[in-house]
């Protein structure tokens, strides 16, 4: 009896959405460090889309645990590939990243940038200031002028973790700017 790709996986996705491989309860982790506090484990329970993506199936298959994850990633590869449309087009659960993968990037941006940044910061224009302006989410030319006016706030340190405090601090102290911003603060 030969059985077609998609029945073969509905009958997956149908064996895994009751649960019957679900994981165990969450449990701390400890991550070994000078402080060795515990960890949470870090779980795709917080994301809308679960840890096979985005995609269509993500707006249908729900659940978050293992075995429906499995059923979503395989019936997303061979029965209907939307994760492309979905990324590209920013719909079907395929959103931006979360405020910290965000943070993390205007820290490493600033750090490998920050002589050139403080330079056309001051000058109200170049290159590496609109990209940081991007970085931020920010209109270019509105957030060049933003730096040039506000520069002895912003570039008081030589520390890329204390210029980027100051920027979030200046743009959401300025409802303007913070409304022009999509990933400030």
């Amino acid at each position: 009896m030969k059985f077609s790709t998609f029945a073969l996986v509905f009958l997956f996705a149908t064996l895994f959405s009751a649960n019957a491989f679900s994981a165990p309860a969450k449990q701390k982790m400890k991550v070994a460090s000078s402080d060795s506090k515990p960890m949470k484990k870090q779980s795709y329970k917080e994301v809308p889309y679960g840890m096979a993506g985005c995609g269509l199936w993500s707006l249908v298959i729900k659940e978050k645990d293992k075995g429906p994850q499995i059923a979503k990633s395989l019936l997303e590869s061979f029965v209907m590939g939307s994760q492309i449309f979905g990324i590209s087009s920013g719909t079907m659960n395929c959103v931006e990243g979360k405020s910290e993968v965000a943070k993390v990037e205007k820290k490493v941006y600033i750090s490998s940038n920050l002589n050139s940044l403080s330079k056309e910061a001051a000058q109200g224009t170049g290159f590496h200031i609109l990209a940081l302006a991007d970085v931020f989410g920010c209109p270019g030319d509105e957030f060049a002028q933003f730096s040039q006016q506000n520069f002895s706030k912003l570039y008081h340190s030589d520390s890329p973790e204390v210029v980027l405090d100051s920027y979030e601090a200046e743009i959401r102290s300025r409802p303007e700017m913070f409304k022009s911003c999509k990933r400030a603060g």
